[in-house]
């Protein structure tokens, strides 16, 4: 396991180096594992069947979304899935109302344990000018 990155050129448009050309890493995503591969592997992993693994994957997802749908987080071992708002500010409080919201969204907190194993993660830089490209 690793997290893949390469270079990549950013011309800044803001703040002290406006204008300047600038070097960074960026990461290479390796794609999306959908829920069908996480049940092959929860399969894979335990004694659930594929079949049994898509039902509890669906039924978590649905549970996680009512219980943030009514104000409340929600803690995994990966972490917690909180629901959040941002919100115009207004002079007076008797003014906050519903129109004053702007978004409602979710932040995920990872785990101590995620970020511990995220520090301990080997990265690995792809030159993407020595790849070669099939057409």
């Amino acid at each position: 396991m690793a997290i893949r990155y390469t270079k990549v050129k950013r011309k800044m448009n803001f703040g002290k180096r406006k204008g300047e050309t600038l070097y960074g890493a960026s990461i290479l995503r390796e794609g999306i594992i959908d829920q069908e591969r996480l049940a092959q592997f929860i399969q894979d992993t335990t004694t659930l069947s594929k079949t049994e693994a898509i039902a509890m994957l669906r039924a978590l997802g649905r549970i996680i979304q009512d219980h943030i749908c009514d104000s409340m987080s929600v803690k995994l071992d990966i972490g917690t899935f909180t629901p959040t708002i941002s919100a115009k500010a207004v002079k007076e409080a008797e003014d906050v109302d519903n129109d004053t919201i702007k978004n409602i969204s979710v932040r995920f907190r990872p785990s101590v344990e995620l970020t511990d194993a995220l520090k301990e993660t080997k990265l690995k830089f792809d030159d993407l000018n020595k790849r070669k490209v099939i057409i």
